[in-house]
């Protein structure tokens, strides 16, 4: 599918050519707790471990409480506990939907379970003020599953300086169901972006014992000016092990984007580079057999 979508919007000239590369991530795996406070005045107080990192965590996690006691996504407050709280293994692993939205969702059940067939807001209505209802559920998430992302990328070489341009990129994925399109896009995203770094321009090369860039001004980045035009496409069946059959995303891009990256180049101008990042000079160097 994404090899179609590049060549149906992309007729290629000389010097420009598309790469593929296809791979799959394991969803995360681990133990959590959560603890639902329905209050008198309706609203559910979620108490995690996880923090928000600008990935959609508490997002998501306000989306599934909403979606399985029928309120508005507005009546869930997600608040992350301290010390105080249960010990939590945080985010990293592609850990966060199936591990914290499991127990999201187990929490959920657990308060539905509770309100023994009446509504939050019946339930909440009958309390009395200064009192709430509450549960805990934990979660360990064990199942295996997978991920899948197809990478097509363009890109335009210069035959004589050996400057690679990409011009556009599409991604098609099964992350499952998707529980935040906002959330989900911007992890797919970020990964992408993350992903033509290490193709382009991250290098952490050593020079007499020492690292060659020593500070973000010799450590280049990819800029927004970077980025070229990326469209994603959706090919999710909906059974992933994680909550509504969801799947991880966090880390499901990026490792492909430098192996679409290198096969673009090669079919863009026959030069194979087989070292990262691949850079103007490598290029020259491989066209020139030097």
């Amino acid at each position: 599918r994404a090899a179609d979508e590049i060549r149906a919007e992309n007729a290629r000239p000389a010097g420009r050519g598309v790469g593929f590369a296809l791979g799959v991530r394991h969803v995360g795996r681990g133990s959590t707790t959560i603890s639902l406070r329905l209050e008198r005045d309706g609203t559910i107080e979620a108490r995690t471990g996880v923090g928000d990192q600008g990935g959609g965590q508490h997002t998501l996690i306000q989306r599934i409480v909403a979606a399985t006691l029928a309120v508005d996504a507005s009546k869930v407050r997600v608040r992350r506990l301290s010390t105080e709280g249960p010990q939590d293994p945080g985010i990293g692993g592609s850990r966060v939907t199936p591990v914290h939205g499991g127990a999201a969702l187990a929490a959920a059940n657990a308060l539905k379970d509770k309100l023994a067939g009446r509504s939050v807001a019946e339930a909440a209505g009958a309390l009395n003020p200064g009192e709430a209802i509450e549960v805990t559920a934990t979660f360990d998430a064990t199942a295996e599953d997978h991920g899948a992302c197809a990478h097509a990328i363009e890109v335009a070489v210069d035959a004589e300086t050996g400057t690679v341009r990409v011009l556009s990129a599409v991604l098609a994925v099964d992350v499952g169901q998707v529980i935040s399109p906002v959330g989900l896009r911007g992890q797919l995203e970020g990964g992408f972006v993350y992903g033509l770094g290490m193709a382009l321009m991250e290098d952490l090369a050593l020079e007499d014992g020492r690292v060659r860039a020593a500070n973000l001004g010799d450590y280049k980045l990819p800029t927004i000016a970077d980025v070229p035009p990326l469209r994603i496409v959706h090919l999710s069946d909906g059974h992933g092990v994680g909550p509504y059959g969801a799947r991880s995303a966090g880390e499901l891009v990026n490792p492909g984007v430098p192996a679409a990256v290198a096969n673009a180049v090669h079919d863009a101008s026959g030069a194979r580079v087989r070292v990262l990042p691949v850079t103007a000079e490598r290029v020259w160097r491989e066209l020139r057999g030097t």
